[in-house]
């Protein structure tokens, strides 16, 4: 007879005794670590699945527990135990671990490690529909963990340290360009400002010449004759009388005087 968990007692006896049976149906966790082998890489792949199991509920499958597999003796006389974890082992732990296995297989390890959760709950429908013919359910079921082989680990740092010298070459190039670009634009602006100084002193070199005329020479020329008219102490006279024969021959004069 199957009782559900609850509190009782055997009857007393003195001869023939009754014992009890005790099936675990608790959920059940379990972890597993496998080696696979993967065909497309010719490598393999170190992965560790988890799951949380439990015995069914329907009584067909109970009495095949109780049925099939041997019961374990207790600390006492008077009862012996199934554990959860033969159960699982009997009827779970083959059909993972070839589910696993045929299932991982059929991909790449790059794929696995890049769709864990996908592959996961692929694997996950799989074991169940395996299951139903069996006492276990599987409530949760993925892939905890995945170690690719240290060739796929070397080549994925060596990617990733390609990567990371392109990207800081890339920004090297773009701060060049940014500098340059800087340099340049400073360039354009001295040139702008050096063409304004050049046209503004031409400019003024234009209005200067153009207001130099010989009326404004001999203007000139007149002021200076008579500011030096006014100073008792030189005698200014103008250059061109130096060539002058009357001035030459009064000169002569007085030095015979």
């Amino acid at each position: 007879t199957v009782l559900p968990p609850s509190k009782f007692r055997l009857d007393p006896c003195f001869s023939l005794c009754d014992k009890l049976v005790i099936a675990e149906a608790s959920d059940y966790s379990k972890k597993e670590i496998m080696t696979v082998f993967m065909p497309k890489d010719d490598l393999n792949l170190t992965v560790e699945v988890r799951g949380i199991f439990a015995v069914s509920n329907q009584d067909d499958n109970v009495n095949r527990i109780f049925s099939r597999i041997p019961a374990q003796a207790t600390n006492s006389s008077a009862t012996s135990a199934i554990p959860m974890d033969t159960v699982y082992e009997t009827y779970a732990a083959q059909i993972i671990r070839e589910v696993v296995r045929s299932g991982l297989a059929s991909y790449e390890i790059t794929d696995v490690m890049n769709n864990r959760d996908r592959i996961g709950a692929e694997l996950h429908q799989k074991i169940s529909d395996r299951l139903n013919l069996t006492p276990i359910t599987v409530a949760q079921f993925g892939l905890a963990d995945v170690q690719p082989p240290e060739v796929i680990v070397k080549a994925k740092e060596a990617a990733k340290e390609r990567e990371i010298e392109i990207q800081r070459t890339e920004a090297d190039k773009q701060i060049a360009l940014k500098k340059a670009e800087a340099e340049l634009e400073l360039a354009d602006k001295d040139q702008q400002i050096r063409l304004k100084i050049a046209e503004t002193i031409r400019e003024e070199n234009k209005i200067v010449a153009d207001s130099v005329t010989p009326a404004y020479i001999e203007y000139r020329r007149l002021e200076v004759l008579e500011e030096a008219a006014k100073s008792e102490a030189t005698i200014f006279f103008p250059v061109e009388m130096a060539n002058s024969v009357g001035l030459e021959n009064r000169v002569f004069n007085n030095k015979k005087k």
